[in-house]
């Protein structure tokens, strides 16, 4: 299990390849695969960041200041199936997930960056090397909702989440000489603890035909550094607002 002791000891990939789906411990699935979570966001906004550069020259530098985490089981393998209570955990919104009918989509390597129409996912899902996609439990993603770019003495702040593509790209030129990286580096300071979190922005539950409801989704699976404020928007365009509370 992916703990606050765990994360102090050991990369951001390493932490990642330790997740291994809702298990039990001591607690619901649910509430067990929620406190990996936080601990996985406490990595992910204070420990590291997104170093850019082209031909090894530093560009920028992109620190995470919320993210959101995605969780969608795709068989009941994980279900406990003495408990009557334990059921197989949905997130109908999630984008990397077989569908119903046609393709079954392979699983992503561990790490790896999965741009979307809502931003860019940070993937941990259930890989393996050929693994097959009708074989895959579980899809796991971090969202990197909102950030802060550094360029020199400049920090600025980013709620967009789809503006990262711009960043990462950095308006690469079609040129021979152009070597644009992405990578993350590990920081060497110590982790804070310091965490609030909230429902995931615009996430609502779904019923059982599918169709997507006027209620928000209860996971707070939203983490940032600081009590931010968003706004939820249903289906008929009523506003909800939330401030993220201390964990």
């Amino acid at each position: 299990m992916i703990n606050d002791n765990f994360i102090k000891n050991h990369t951001l990939l390493e932490c990642l390849q330790e997740f291994k789906g809702a298990h039990y411990d001591s607690k619901s699935r649910l509430d067990s695969v929620t406190e990996e979570f936080k601990a996985l966001a406490k990595k992910l906004l204070y420990g590291g960041y997104f170093l850019i550069s082209d031909n090894n020259q530093e560009i920028l530098k992109i620190e995470l200041r919320s993210v959101e985490f995605y969780y969608h089981e795709e068989k009941d393998d994980l279900v406990d199936k003495n408990d009557k209570d334990d059921k197989i955990i949905c997130d109908p919104i999630m984008y990397h997930k077989n569908p119903k009918t046609g393709k079954k989509k392979e699983p992503f390597k561990t790490g790896v960056l999965n741009p979307h129409q809502s931003g860019i996912d940070i993937t941990f899902e259930d890989y393996s090397e050929g693994k097959k996609a009708e074989d895959v439990v579980y899809r796991a993603s971090a969202l990197i909702r909102s950030f802060v770019v550094i360029k020199g003495d400049d920090r600025k702040t980013d709620e967009r989440s789809t503006h990262l593509y711009d960043y990462f790209l950095n308006n690469s030129p079609l040129a021979p000489n152009t070597e644009i990286k992405i990578k993350w580096v590990d920081a060497e300071e110590s982790i804070k603890d310091e965490l609030y979190w909230g429902h995931r922005l615009n996430v609502f539950t779904f019923d059982e035909k599918g169709n997507k409801t006027t209620n928000i989704d209860n996971r707070k699976w939203g983490f940032a550094r600081l009590p931010i404020e968003i706004t939820h928007k249903d289906k008929n365009k009523k506003s909800t607002p939330e401030t993220y509370k201390q964990v």
